[in-house]
């Protein structure tokens, strides 16, 4: 019996997201998610009638509007180029499918050298070059660089993958008929019994590429073993036919950084629904524009300026005790509306729209009992490339052990949060780093006889963690 190396094609797919699933809208804790969004829409009011009465300064001409609306053309274009940055992966790939050039000579090599040359001088452009200012808009170019780097680094090496399987499977076919018809003959010191491993071969890629067309089951039945490779691709095989412009331009467009053969694609859009995730993206926008320019703003502004008269450590610690209690609830609620904002309106709506059947973008992260459970519930199309292409590809290509393979992929994720940090905060300090990292030992602490059996207080110590830290890190990094 035979494993592939990529088991995480979506046989399966689950068609609604948390929140908007039938379990959910008809379970009893539906009447609290409306009455949660029925007192924020009343606070909001409220804020409004006091804004207009007391003639304050609207939000529309607010310095966190501004900040907002700042520089949109730019970041659009600069957006829109990084886009269409990654089609070159896809045209290395035609090159590969027309015989042009080799995957494992050259096409990886092409492939590896542009990924770094993109990401370096996307990170530099961001940080040193776009409007400086325009912090929310540089943040939202840095995170969607690495999205888009996610999505052309699985396309192309799944992909390179399937090109290792096809040639080895056209070369184990042609050097076997050689060898029955006598043009060829086993190198000296190999018994006639070797050619048992080309028919293993033959056999093993036969399946692997069935398996990623999703074909397997239908193909068992009709004697593909006797198939040789180019009716397999005529008949069976979504590969190579994939490379082409289409299929890549579907797939930058479907919420997923995760390429395969074959996505799950729903029936129709459904405009009602797509017209809810709109103005639910509007609302929201608008509540964190707000709860930034009212609750936050005002708050790193005081910040800024007792930071340049402070002199000692005990001043220090003493503004920084005051900034975490200040920004402590505004942020947890622009950290929850964040999560509600990207994961469950953007994601599903942009799902929605392109038909993408697939709405598993996020777990049951609120009633977590590890981190182990939060780095996989959270964000969890993330989570999925890091499985498969840093955690299991650095087991099978560098033949790293999983303890040090989970440790690479947590410095990689660091990394890039320390990278988000530097362009908001405009210096790096390694704060976000050291809390990404630290999830490590407690994820043991959680998993040791001391908590193990004492599942409540092991979701208090992180639903704590969640409470804490998005007032703590930036309150770290504007004190010290």
């Amino acid at each position: 019996m035979f494993r592939s190396s990529f088991n995480d094609n979506i046989q399966s797919p689950i068609t609604s997201s948390i929140i908007d699933s039938k379990s959910f809208i008809e379970g009893q804790y539906y009447s609290f998610y409306i009455g949660i969004w029925l007192g924020v829409a009343f606070a909001i009011v409220k804020h409004l009638i006091r804004t207009s009465l007391n003639d304050q300064v609207p939000l529309h001409k607010g310095p966190v509007f501004g900040i907002f609306t700042h520089g949109l053309f730019e970041i659009a274009l600069t957006d829109l180029a990084m886009y269409l940055g990654i089609y070159v992966v896809h045209f290395i790939q035609v090159l590969c499918s027309r015989n042009v050039i080799q995957w494992r000579k050259t096409g990886r090599t092409l492939t590896s050298i542009y990924e770094l040359l993109f990401v370096v001088f996307w990170v530099y452009f961001v940080v040193c070059v776009i409007i400086p200012d325009q912090w929310i808009g540089r943040t939202f170019l840095i995170l969607h660089m690495f999205v888009l780097f996610m999505k052309m680094h699985s396309y192309a090496f799944y992909n390179g993958y399937l090109w290792k399987i096809l040639r080895e499977l056209q070369f184990s076919e042609s050097y076997l008929e050689r060898l029955h018809n006598g043009t060829a003959k086993l190198p000296p010191g190999f018994e006639p019994n070797t050619t048992n491993l080309l028919t293993k071969s033959i056999a093993f890629c036969k399946f692997e590429l069935l398996h990623q067309s999703m074909m397997l089951e239908k193909a068992s039945k009709k004697g593909t073993l006797e198939m040789d490779s180019q009716t397999l691709c005529k008949t069976y095989l979504c590969f190579p036919s994939n490379i082409n412009f289409w299929d890549f331009f579907m797939y930058t467009m479907f919420p997923t950084v995760l390429y395969t053969l074959k996505f799950p694609r729903t029936e129709k859009i459904r405009w009602l629904f797509a017209f809810e995730k709109t103005a639910a993206m509007i609302g929201v926008i608008f509540i964190m524009l707000l709860v930034a320019e009212h609750g936050v703003h005002q708050f790193v502004i005081n910040c800024l300026e007792a930071k340049d008269q402070t002199q000692t450590l005990i001043e220090k610690l003493k503004m920084f005790f005051v900034t975490f209690m200040d920004l402590a609830p505004p942020l947890l609620m622009e950290y929850l509306l964040s999560f509600y904002l990207i994961w469950h309106v953007i994601l599903n709506l942009i799902a929605e729209l392109t038909r993408y059947a697939d709405r598993d973008f996020y777990g049951h992260w609120w009633a977590l009992i590890d981190w182990e459970e939060f780095s996989r519930l959270w964000n969890k199309p993330v989570h999925k490339f890091l499985l498969r292409h840093v955690y299991r590809s650095s087991i099978s290509a560098f033949s790293l052990s999983k303890t040090s393979s989970v440790l690479l992929t947590f410095i990689i994720s660091s990394v890039v949060h320390e990278l988000v940090m530097y362009v908001v905060f405009g210096r790096v300090r390694g704060y976000l780093f050291l809390f990404q990292m630290f999830q490590l030992p407690l994820i043991f602490f959680h998993k040791s006889r001391l908590l193990r059996e004492h599942k409540t207080t092991r979701n208090v110590f992180c639903l704590m963690g969640l409470i804490l830290a998005p007032g703590l890190i930036p309150a770290l990094y504007f004190v010290f």
